[in-house]
């Protein structure tokens, strides 16, 4: 009996100080660590892609991009080269570059025709066919429209397409009708047409074809 006893004042014990601590307050001596938080990363696999197609394409008065051309002569397309948007990325823009393949070189201004050195433009604008009336349409100021052995982009630089210009690099404008469309953010599908003009060199000391490389690059239109 004295033990069980025991045991009883005991418990009853143990239960009044329970009691007694659920009606006060208490403080939680370090609360630093009652929580934490982390990050995750997550980078998308994007895929930036264009389909360059010349099926069709080709200078004024010949069936392809082949052409026999007059010194001093400026020459055009009269059925473009389609770019077609591919992957999986819905804001992609373009850039151009060119490469001489023979003994020409590309000329770097417009400023005069120059031994031996081509100048070579583009124009890329809405997917529709009608030619453009004169080479005026893509030398409409200094340099323009002129592709360089450097990389240019098509429409306005990448990061400053909120802040239109008069003279976007290889991009029709507005006014110009039917032959303009958006060149910036494209998504996969959009489809483009490319322009190409040609102001043939004065004077040269080599004979025999030019070849000239042409290419066009999916770029991300997200600045960096």
């Amino acid at each position: 009996m004295t033990k069980t006893n025991k045991v009883g004042w005991t418990l009853a014990a143990a239960l009044m100080a329970l009691g007694c601590l659920g009606g006060n307050a208490w403080a939680d001596a370090v609360p630093g660590n009652n929580s934490g938080s982390f990050i995750v990363r997550i980078t998308p696999n994007i895929d930036l892609g264009v389909v360059v197609d010349t099926t069709g394409a080709a200078w004024i008065g010949s069936t392809d991009l082949s052409v026999t051309a007059n010194l001093g002569s400026q020459e055009r397309l009269g059925t473009p080269v389609t770019l077609t948007m591919q992957g999986d990325f819905s804001n992609q823009e373009l850039t151009l570059v060119a490469a001489a393949q023979d003994s020409w070189t590309l000329d770097t201004d417009t400023a005069a025709r120059e031994q031996n050195a081509l100048q070579l433009f583009a124009l890329v604008g809405a997917n529709q066919t009608a030619t453009l009336a004169a080479i005026a349409d893509y030398d409409t100021a200094a340099n323009d429209h002129l592709i360089t052995t450097a990389a240019l982009p098509v429409g306005q630089a990448i990061g400053d397409e909120g802040t239109p210009s008069v003279n976007n690099l290889f991009e029709f404008q507005p006014a110009d009708g039917v032959k303009y469309d958006e060149v910036d953010t494209m998504i996969a599908g959009t489809v483009r047409k490319l322009w190409l003009g040609a102001s043939v060199p004065i004077t040269t000391t080599f004979e025999g074809e030019q070849k000239f490389q042409i290419t066009v690059a999916a770029v991300s239109g997200v600045g960096q």
